[in-house]
């Protein structure tokens, strides 16, 4: 008699994965590798062959590119989903931007991996996406490019695209979102970011985004301004409401805060679909300074997003300069070109102040620059030109002439062309930057010397140094 086969002794079946890329060598490499680990492989070239090979095939994951010869795998993938509900799938593209982030979350793609990636991290993935449940209906309608363009999210750097795949999961949330990043790196445009992402396809006229900057009001008024009648809180409801430098929100306000997040959903009144915080600070040193509450930092930092500075992702120096450098030439009616010696030339920097002072340094170099190709001697020219006083040493001749043989090599370089208008800002500041930023050096970051040297009120000198976009951080000038 034939005995019965003990189900727990019986084999599990080995997984069938299919590969679909355009490139024959990327599918050679990565069904190689995936072979070696003892799972079936099936590969296509084609979206077309994408497609019936996983409707006709038994596959328990798909790992797809983006871009095929005949078809988008991202257009095609909700209805894939749609006929074949059990299949994972893993993106895969050299499209490494935040687009094809929130599209491949927004099919619900199992995990998405930017090209280059390791074969390591791959298989990693592949291993946790076979043993986990497909991922439920797309989100949402398809968000468009425009909506995705602010430049701190511009470049493909390893560190960037973490950004990306975590502001792709947070973008249909409404948790609170904590946006840490030095001085200059965007943390506002990426708030915008993070609200126009969650109301694209809105009505006409979506929830509007309020953006309460901590440092220009007196600590005394925080409370007022935000939890008041008619105060942001009120302005903001069913929309966004982008809190900045929170580090030095009012300990009142902060009491205040904690109250509403701790309220249910549906007894909140008046308050914001979504909340979102920045600071430059870090926040962790603040409470066990007891200078900001643990309970509202935790309540807060569900969902961190650091931005990196510039100085690690120096890789995005080429897009970023373009760009900052295309939006000039808009400004200023000009035509000027980066070449590749100048932009090598920028990514030597380590730019302090991160994007601000790139953008701020791309303008001034396409407004000074006598050739409409800016080369790396115009970058090494104007970065001297920022240290004005060590250009020439103040006991050979005076600050005012220094100045004077500056203005009028601009005024040379213009030719028969007249400056655009809002020079003696522009002027005041190239001397204000150099002048605060020596002072920093000479008082090892202390701002309260610094300023008592000055003779600037301490509250002014800080604003002064985030308009500037100068570092905060005593060490830089420490080290220095």
């Amino acid at each position: 008699m034939k005995q019965a086969t003990d189900p727990s002794k019986q084999r599990s079946p080995v997984p069938l994965i299919i590969v679909a890329d355009d490139d024959k060598s990327v599918r050679m490499v990565i069904a190689q590798a995936l072979t070696r680990q003892g799972y079936h492989v099936q590969t296509t070239a084609t979206a077309a062959g994408m497609w019936d090979l996983s409707l006709a095939s038994r596959g328990a994951l798909l790992i797809t590119d983006v871009g095929f010869p005949d078809g988008d795998a991202l257009d095609m993938l909700p209805r894939l989903r749609a006929r074949k509900p059990d299949l994972n799938v893993i993106v895969m593209s050299a499209r490494a931007n935040l687009l094809t982030a929130i599209q491949s979350q927004q099919t619900g793609a199992f995990d998405y991996l930017p090209k280059p990636f390791e074969l390591g991290q791959l298989l990693s993935v592949t291993k946790q996406a076979l043993a986990a449940s497909p991922q439920t209906s797309p989100m949402k309608a398809t968000i468009s490019l425009a909506k995705t363009s602010y430049p701190p999210l511009l470049g493909r750097s390893p560190i960037m695209q973490t950004v990306f795949k975590l502001l792709a999961r947070l973008a249909g949330q409404t948790m609170p979102v904590l946006i840490e990043g030095e001085t200059g790196s965007g943390k506002s445009d990426v708030a915008r970011a993070l609200h126009e992402l969650a109301t694209e396809g809105e009505a006409s006229l979506p929830p509007q985004l309020i953006i309460y900057n901590c440092e220009q009001f007196d600590q005394t008024l925080h409370e007022e301004a935000i939890f008041g009648a008619g105060g942001i809180f009120e302005q903001a409801v069913n929309g966004s409401l982008f809190i900045n430098h929170v580090d030095q929100l009012s300990l009142r306000a902060q009491q205040r805060l904690i109250a509403a997040l701790e309220q249910a959903p549906g007894e909140r009144r008046l308050a914001p679909q979504r909340l979102l915080l920045g600071t430059s600070q870090n926040l962790r040193d603040q409470v066990s300074q007891n200078q900001f509450r643990e309970d509202l930092y935790f309540a807060i930092s569900l969902a961190p997003l650091r931005l990196p500075p510039l100085r690690e992702r120096k890789e995005d120096i080429p897009t970023l300069a373009t760009h900052f450098c295309e939006a000039a030439n808009a400004t200023y009616k000009t035509q000027k070109t980066l070449s590749h010696a100048a932009i090598t030339a920028l990514q030597a920097h380590d730019w302090p102040g991160n994007l601000r002072e790139l953008d701020m340094f791309i303008r001034k170099i396409v407004m000074l620059a006598a050739s409409d190709v800016i080369e790396a001697q115009d970058v090494s020219v104007e970065m001297e030109a920022g240290q004005i006083i060590e250009v020439a040493p103040l006991r050979q001749q005076s600050l005012s002439e220094v100045a004077e043989i500056h203005i009028a090599h601009y005024f040379e370089t213009l030719g028969e062309d007249l400056p655009h208008a809002g020079l003696y800002d522009r002027i005041i500041e190239e001397v204000e930057r150099p002048l605060i930023i020596q002072t920093l050096h000479a008082t090892k970051g202390n701002q309260i010397k610094a300023a008592e040297i000055l003779g600037l009120n301490r509250n002014t000198l800080r604003k002064k140094i985030e308009w500037l976009h100068i570092s905060k951080d005593r060490r830089h000038y420490r080290d220095q």
